[in-house]
């Protein structure tokens, strides 16, 4: 009798086990974040599918086939990953990271990066993991807002913030000289 109801334990917990597993492949499949895993010298271990359609590319097969090396595959400037990778060994999370990348047919996006470094139980580094969002829409609001601010709607001129912008950038120039 004792030996069936540790058997029934057993099975209960190996089913709780299972259903755990699904529901976070659950999420990682359907979330509309990108959720990654990438080694220290940018080869990503796995990627779930709205990172890879995020990137433009089919699926995450076809995207870790294709990117394996994220700082000159994926990177507009490969500094800003080399960056990112610093940081985050650093300080163990980096929030908010922004660069530009490219996607797969070549156009450029803006993304945000949340990662972290992630160590086995001897303390060693394996990878980072974190999520990426697509921020280019954002991006384009603070350019149109910033653009609209120092020029004048009807003219595209430089208006008079413009202009006392410049002029004291000169004069902040000249002062140092």
């Amino acid at each position: 009798s004792n030996a069936v109801a540790i058997a029934q334990e057993k099975q209960e917990s190996q089913q709780a086990l299972i259903a755990g597993e699904h529901k976070y492949r659950s999420i990682f499949e359907n979330i509309t974040q990108g959720i990654f895993q990438v080694t220290l010298n940018g080869k990503y271990l796995s990627v779930n599918p709205f990172l890879a359609h995020l990137y433009g590319y089919d699926s995450p097969e076809d995207l870790i086939n294709s990117i394996t090396n994220l700082a000159d595959d994926l990177y507009v400037d490969p500094k800003r990953r080399h960056k990112l990778a610093q940081l985050t060994l650093e300080y163990g999370t980096v929030k908010n990271f922004e660069s530009q990348v490219y996607r797969k047919d070549e156009a450029i996006i803006w993304i945000s990066v949340t990662q972290h470094a992630v160590y086995n139980e001897q303390g060693y580094f394996i990878y980072f993991e974190g999520v990426v969002e697509d921020i280019t829409a954002r991006k384009k609001a603070e350019d149109q807002l910033y653009y609209q601010a120092f020029h004048d709607q009807l003219t595209r001129l430089c208006n008079r913030a413009c202009f006392v912008q410049r002029l004291e950038a000169v004069m902040s120039a000249y002062q140092q000289d």
